[in-house]
């Protein structure tokens, strides 16, 4: 039969379930016609055993001598496993997929008053996982337990909000590790939590976040209305973008930035991503050095090293020779290995050694398929990669950068993406 759409009103089908003539129930039949009436169905489908099909004669002239009106166009669809809840859902999501798909616009109502547990959960779940509402008919009850004629009333649920809790504990799963994309998109799938635009938000701007989008990030995250109960921690990673985004300090931004990519290391390493990783430590190896530079007055990163900045901080006149090709003046080329050649150079403590410390995982990174070979990092690479960088970190730079403030172990802490606790 079909359905029309347009802009008439979208045509109202009632999904029933029907259990065996009751004769301790002699009124359901009644109580199913009063159903049929008050959902106003322009068609019914109704679910049942070969025994079930006996009640619909009887449902109908129920529904006659209510309304005075025979009843719509019906259809009896019969299950062959009454008892196994997995067939029943599916015969009947395939009666639900035509419908549907012949006209996207039905208004399909659910009933599961009568039947077995099997068919009745069945119909439950379809509920849940459509959105549909669902009809039950309540009333006072004799001492069987059927509702007495003229006591029925109709009871109108929708059960997404329960589906909704579903999604968004799913959805908090899945920001907890870090998998933000996955997080939006399941809340995307949210209908009406009151808490879902805060949520979607929220993962959004720890996305802009995990990909060094901190512009962006700092912005929404200022307006998010945290939904979780742990706000100290949110407010923390407020602060350190706010930090990182705005401080005019040029060596507390630079810190915030290695604290950041070592964050971000680690979140890839986790995940397994160790090509990943190992890339973001790299770059954060080479910050380390420019950070140290940036404390004797050289910045490379927003300017370039001219050797007229350089030569009164290289007192060792032979290690003043590693530079006769800029002795006439012009900037010093510096990529990460001369980087750690000029730290030592101006006498940074221990860079000489770290350098070599260093050499076999950078030359490992080096053959990376992210860099410039065709061989993918392993787990002890990097893992070893970010151990020594944590150590690097923890010591010599924050001994030669002790006047951050907040320091390098504040920051971490205060960097730490926040975990959500409902």
């Amino acid at each position: 039969m079909g359905h029309s759409t347009g802009g008439i009103a979208a045509m109202i089908v009632l999904f029933m379930t029907l259990g065996n003539v009751r004769f301790d129930h002699p009124n359901l039949a009644d109580n199913l016609g009063f159903c049929i009436k008050e959902s106003r169905a322009q068609e019914v489908f109704l679910f049942g055993s070969g025994q079930s099909r006996e009640m619909v004669p009887l449902i109908s002239q129920s529904y006659e001598r209510q309304t005075g009106k025979t009843m719509p166009y019906t259809r009896f669809v019969q299950l062959e496993h009454i008892d196994d809840i997995h067939h029943c859902f599916s015969d009947i999501r395939v009666e639900y997929e035509k419908l549907v798909k012949e006209d996207p616009d039905v208004d399909i109502i659910l009933n599961n008053n009568s039947a077995t547990k099997s068919m009745t959960s069945a119909m439950m779940s379809l509920a849940l996982l459509t959105h549909r509402t669902i009809l039950f008919i309540d009333g006072t009850r004799n001492a069987h337990g059927a509702i007495i004629p003229g006591t029925e009333r109709i009871v109108s649920q929708t059960l997404y909000p329960i589906y909704d809790e579903m999604l968004v504990e799913r959805a908090i799963q899945y920001f907890n590790h870090n998998q933000f994309s996955y997080a939006i998109q399941e809340m995307s799938t949210v209908c009406l939590h009151q808490q879902k635009e805060d949520y979607r938000q929220l993962f959004m701007a720890y996305d802009l976040w995990d990909r060094f989008e901190h512009g962006k990030a700092n912005d929404l995250l200022s307006k998010v209305e945290y939904p979780g109960r742990n706000k100290e921690q949110f407010k923390n990673n407020q602060r350190f973008l706010q930090i990182l985004f705005r401080s005019s300090n040029k060596t507390l931004r630079y810190l915030c930035v290695l604290v950041d990519l070592i964050n971000n290391a680690e979140r890839r390493f986790d995940d397994g991503r160790y090509d990943d990783a190992v890339a973001r430590l790299y770059r954060a190896f080479e910050l380390i050095a420019q950070v140290l530079l940036l404390s004797k007055g050289l910045d490379d990163i927003e300017n370039k090293i001219s050797f007229t900045q350089l030569r009164p901080l290289v007192t060792n006149r032979d290690r003043l020779n590693n530079y006769q090709d800029y002795l006439e003046g012009g900037n010093v080329l510096v990529g990460c290995g001369k980087k750690y050649q000029i730290l030592t150079d101006i006498g940074i403590m221990n860079a000489e050694q770290w350098h070599k410390k260093m050499l076999k995982l950078l030359s490992r990174r080096n053959e990376s398929i992210l860099a410039h070979g065709l061989t993918p990092v392993d787990r002890e690479t990097a893992e070893q990669f970010l151990k020594n960088i944590n150590e690097f970190v923890k010591t010599d730079l924050k001994n030669a950068i002790k006047s951050s403030d907040p320091d390098i172990d504040e920051l971490f802490c205060i960097s730490r993406f926040v975990q959500i606790d409902t």
